[in-house]
């Protein structure tokens, strides 16, 4: 029963990798799109919120694959055993980690769009993704 279990998750895991990748794909195909058909002044507030979604969304896919591998790469730097279970970092805590990092450049460009873009500005908004990170390895300890 463990080894049907073993392949089910492994299989979901895959599963889950691929929708990840085709939604950040779509997402940034229609962000493309969105951005060369439709001039800012036409937008409106639904193209502008429209924008951010869409940005947030590619931003997500991309770097949960990015900490996920990243995390990967390091550990074979290091020499970690890769191979087993234990010492693969989760893809779903990649992808939640991913979720908070992701929210600091549409903060940085909500603050430049309405003019205070700051230092303090920079300050909270990386004091924001600590304490999100922070809280993220909390509760997925």
């Amino acid at each position: 029963m463990c080894v049907l279990r073993g392949h089910l998750d492994e299989s979901i895991t895959i599963m889950i990798k691929r929708i990840t990748f085709g939604v950040g794909l779509i997402f940034a195909l229609a962000l493309i799109y969105i951005l060369n058909t439709i001039p800012p002044a036409r937008a409106g507030a639904a193209g502008v919120l429209g924008v951010y979604v869409l940005l947030y969304g590619t931003l997500v896919a991309a770097m949960t694959f990015a900490v996920h591998y990243g995390a990967l790469l390091v550990g074979y730097m290091i020499g970690a055993d890769t191979s087993r279970p234990a010492h693969q970092p989760s893809f779903k805590k990649a992808y939640y980690y991913a979720s908070v990092v992701a929210l600091g450049p549409i903060v940085c460009i909500s603050l430049k769009s309405v003019g205070k873009l700051d230092a303090l500005g920079i300050v909270l908004t990386l004091v924001l993704l600590i304490v999100g990170c922070i809280y993220v390895s909390r509760q997925t300890a």
